[in-house]
């Protein structure tokens, strides 16, 4: 059913000036609105992470409605190629999962949009699917803006992703840092022996230099076996910090220094129980 050439050219370019229009109007996004760019993260920056349930049954209303204008239409013209293939486009995107990625539900109606674009070059007023397709461009505008909306902060989600992975190992670095009480060396027992010998040492006198076990220690009341461990430690902070991300890094430098800030005062905190005990 072919339309009038010169009615079938203005009502294209009717139709050009008033999604220019709409694109215009849907472009003029604030340059800070929290409520707009937690809705696009939402969706993920690339559309592809799945799981709005709410935005993927946004596409059944539109998408259903076109079909059942096709399904008319095929009535009409069995045969028509065109209108089968845009049928089966249709029956497509209905099919995807409800929490699939909205990149599949966008790469659907963009493709019926196109295709349908060719039927609507020559296709008659009665015949149109252009009231249909309208809900169809405005949904598939609305994913593509909220997609380009979250380009500008690219860089800073993917900096938050690298830094919560820098927290995840947090807790291996608490059972290095911080071993259970249990431990040998964290003993109440040890630490009065390393504390005897060091009070020993400062006093000169080098018998003190051996603990109740017979085992050597230092001026600062650590045996040789205390001493490796200490090293190892030290060699496994060397790889943690060698081993980070770019993005990484920094996060586990302050994890370290957070660290390094609780046990100084620990380490104040018993210095200043010994001296007033």
């Amino acid at each position: 059913a072919a339309a009038d050439p010169a009615a079938a050219a203005k009502e294209a370019a009717a139709g050009a000036v008033s999604a220019g229009a709409e694109l215009a109007v849907g472009s003029e996004v604030d340059a800070y609105d929290p409520e707009a760019d937690a809705a696009a993260d939402a969706l993920g920056a690339d559309l592809n992470e799945g799981g709005c349930a709410g935005e993927m049954n946004l596409v059944v209303a539109p998408v259903a409605s076109v079909r059942r204008r096709l399904s008319t239409l095929l009535d009409e013209w069995p045969d028509h190629p065109l209108l089968a293939q845009l049928a089966e486009i249709c029956d497509r995107v209905m099919a995807l999962p409800l929490l699939g990625p909205l990149k599949s539900a966008l790469t659907g109606l963009e493709l019926l949009l196109a295709r349908a674009q060719t039927w609507e070059e020559g296709a008659a007023a009665h015949v149109s699917l252009s009231a249909e397709l309208t809900a169809c461009a405005k949904l598939a505008l609305r994913w593509r803006q909220r997609e380009l909306r979250t380009w500008p902060r690219l860089l800073a989600r993917a900096a938050e992703r690298h830094v919560a992975r820098a927290h995840r190992t947090w807790f291996a670095l608490h059972r290095l840092l911080r071993p259970p009480v249990s431990s040998s060396y964290y003993s109440t027992a040890a630490t009065e022996k390393r504390e005897a010998a060091a009070a020993a040492a400062a006093a000169g006198d080098d018998s003190a230099l051996a603990n109740a076990n017979g085992a050597i220690t230092d001026a600062a009341g650590l045996t040789e076996e205390e001493h490796e461990g200490l090293r190892q430690v030290t060699m496994a902070l060397e790889e943690y910090i060698m081993g980070a991300t770019i993005g990484e890094f920094r996060a586990r430098l302050d994890l370290l220094w957070q660290f390094h800030a609780d046990l100084s005062v620990e380490a104040r905190s018993a210095a200043a129980a010994a001296a007033a005990a």
